[in-house]
């Protein structure tokens, strides 16, 4: 496949739904919140899951639940 080939995906645009994730381990709320009101001051109304805060043991159980997460993230229309 080429580049001319791939099918790129419309720009988002400002007031449209930007949700976010953090599949691999949780965060620290204050730089998290930094980079959402940076994404928020361009326009984007900003989504993410109280789980992007929450400590989480390792294994495949959690490793499937924040697969299943990410997934409802990504099919979400909004």
């Amino acid at each position: 496949m080429t580049r001319q080939d791939f099918l790129w995906p419309p720009p988002v645009l400002p007031g449209e739904v930007v949700a976010v994730a953090a599949p691999a381990s949780h965060v620290r709320r204050p730089p998290w919140e930094a980079g959402m009101n940076i994404l928020r001051d361009w326009g984007f109304t900003v989504r993410c899951g109280p789980e992007v805060f929450q400590p989480r043991a390792y294994g495949v159980a959690t490793d499937r639940l924040m697969a299943r997460r990410f997934e409802e993230i990504w099919l979400d229309p909004e």
